[in-house]
């Protein structure tokens, strides 16, 4: 008999369209479009052979293509394997922080509230609990964009889910419990927060946590959160070795299967740059990087949250992140006790500690190399810029190309995310959003002969291009989720082993272009939010989230410490972009929206 939570999602489920692709034509065609205003024109003649050698009778294209049309749609998992979507970030070998797991840190202040970090940490723990047993009853209303319905299956998957790391692949791992996993200076308790679907007292639970906080003022003598932030398969080989021991793998054991991590970190005063790589990154020993959630209780009673992602975007944290701020701020603490916490024992054998200690110092050294800046830009907001008849996105997005090219001389490719959940199990397409446009407006600004008309001009047809390129995607027109999974088909991770060697086009101008990427950007709506982030995805760029407010933007920008003086110098570039832009677009604002 299945449940009401279920019947919900089958109905809903149903009414959602399944990801279809371009016909590879387009989509090749697409590529070759994109990469055109980054590439000389010999190298772009080098990748139309590339693409007409791959499309021809002879070459791998149709080949790839026609093995996905065979397996695809009758088994739909094989979207997992697309860029971006779950079996991506699973394969992936790096460490969780830094390189995958976002956070955001929330408006809500518990000194504001007047309640203590204790008191703070219980109503948060309450309002969580309600948001995961709304989605456990089936009674979180479906969302909608532009009165579209769109997938709801990853709110299931943010509670209860671990990432369980492997040699060469993670898999996730799928628990229902009542009890979460509350971490302080190191050391780990488990406190049971359901009895069946009711909510134990949030009174019981700040004294519970009160109760941790004193026992823990020393820290753990083995820090075995650390080992969450080591590469991948470094931490599945040392946790194989770590599950022969019954005691630590009851230990690991329990913490993975908790519905969720709450990291009680010591009260200190802290910049909102402190706060958010706090959130981010934290203390190594006090983050459990592999779980789905960790809710994130710092200094001043402020509150953030950490999650892994392969199983979840932004959206649905957003809902999430959305709800915890107005249930805070509504919630008094219900009285009554809560069970006794019990501390989570983990044996000091010579190797379980040292190779903890170790990884706590290794993830120290690897935290201390990246660097975060807040910036809150208040000359304007989004409703300025919708009032001039623009999309918000393509103009933060075209201010960026600005400011990378004052700061740089040149444009790499920026990857911007674009959700796909209008579909089944819809995850994210990777757009790149330079188009000519761009290029020719990039061109005018800083030329003293060009008009402000001309800058104008070249400006709105560039946004013009970005929203028309972002409906693409939106659609699931976009062109690295198509090519990304005919990639993996040809690696041999779908379907047929071995089918072909990986085709050249891969290995063209167009294709290495658009995955150089510059800058790794998202956005989110600005409700419930101070500051939302992630690391950079290369070496040699920078990581730009942006919240949009109605009156002013805030953008979070990270980047490694050999690559702090380009991000330094393109902070300092990107108001004055953002300033002239609006002075650009000012010029006309009788037109449609663009």
């Amino acid at each position: 008999m299945i449940t009401k939570r279920e019947s919900v999602m089958i109905a809903h489920s149903r009414e959602i369209p399944i990801l279809s692709f371009s016909p590879l034509e387009r989509t090749c065609s697409r590529l070759l479009e994109w990469a055109r205003p980054l590439l000389s024109a010999d190298l772009y003649r080098e990748s139309m052979r590339a693409v007409e050698g791959f499309l021809s009778s002879s070459g791998e294209g149709h080949l790839l293509q026609g093995e996905l049309d065979r397996i695809y749609p009758e088994q739909r998992d094989v979207l997992k394997w697309m860029p971006y979507w779950e079996n991506w970030y699973l394969s992936n070998r790096h460490s969780l922080p830094a390189n995958c797991n976002p956070f955001y840190v929330l408006e809500i202040e518990g000194e504001k509230l007047k309640i203590d970090n204790a008191e703070l940490s219980a109503m948060a723990v309450e309002a969580a609990l309600k948001f995961h047993l709304k989605i456990k009853r089936g009674d979180l209303k479906p969302d909608r964009w532009n009165g579209r319905l769109l997938s709801m299956e990853q709110y299931d998957l943010i509670f209860g889910v671990t990432r369980i790391p492997g040699k060469d692949m993670d898999r996730n791992l799928k628990s229902d419990t009542d009890y979460i996993a509350v971490l302080c200076n190191g050391h780990i308790f488990l406190q049971k927060v359901l009895d069946g679907e009711n909510i134990v007292p949030s009174e019981g639970l700040a004294r519970n946590f009160r109760i941790i906080m004193e026992q823990s003022r020393r820290p753990a003598r083995v820090p075995l959160s650390a080992l969450t932030s080591l590469p991948r398969s470094k931490w599945a080989e040392i946790r194989d070795k770590l599950i022969q021991c019954k005691e630590v793998a009851r230990a690991i054991e329990a913490i993975e299967k908790s519905l969720f991590v709450l990291c009680l970190d010591e009260p200190r005063e802290m910049t909102l740059e402190e706060l958010s790589l706090s959130v981010l990154l934290g203390s190594p020993e006090n983050r459990w990087f592999d779980k789905s959630l960790q809710v994130v209780v710092l200094g001043k009673g402020r509150i953030g949250i950490n999650f892994e992602h392969s199983q979840r975007d932004g959206t649905p944290m957003g809902r999430f992140v959305k709800f915890l701020n107005e249930e805070i701020t509504t919630l008094r603490l219900k009285t009554g006790a809560a069970p006794s916490p019990t501390e989570v024992d983990i044996p000091e054998r010579d190797y379980v500690k040292d190779i903890s200690l170790k990884a706590q110092k290794e993830a120290e050294k690897a935290f201390s190399k990246l660097k975060l800046s807040v910036i809150n830009f208040k000359d304007f907001g989004k409703e300025e810029i919708k009032r001039l008849m623009l999309s918000p996105d393509g103009f933060v997005q075209t201010a960026l190309f600005l400011s990378q090219k004052r700061t740089w001389g040149h444009v790499k490719t920026i990857f911007e995310s674009v959700m796909l959940r209008q579909f089944w199990k819809g995850r994210t397409e990777g757009m790149r959003p330079f188009n000519s446009w761009t290029g020719a407006f990039l061109g005018l600004v800083d030329d003293p002969s060009a008009s402000d008309r001309a800058r104008n001009a070249a400006m709105l047809k560039a946004i013009k291009a970005h929203s028309f390129r972002a409906r693409l995607c939106m659609d699931g027109k976009g062109l690295e989720g198509h090519l990304g999974l005919l990639e993996a088909i040809a690696e041999g991770k779908v379907g047929k082993k071995s089918l072909v060697e990986k085709p050249k086009i891969y290995e063209c101008p167009a294709w290495k272009v658009l995955q150089d990427i510059g800058i790794t950007s998202s956005t989110t709506s600005g409700e419930g939010l101070v500051s939302a982030g992630y690391g950079p995805a290369q070496e040699d760029g920078i990581a730009v989230r942006y919240i949009k407010r109605s009156d002013c933007l805030v953008f979070c920008i990270t980047s490694l410490d050999d690559f702090d003086d380009s991000r330094r110098c393109f902070i300092e570039k990107l108001p004055k972009a953002l300033k002239d832009m609006r002075r650009y677009a000012g010029l006309s604002t009788e037109r449609k929206f663009l």
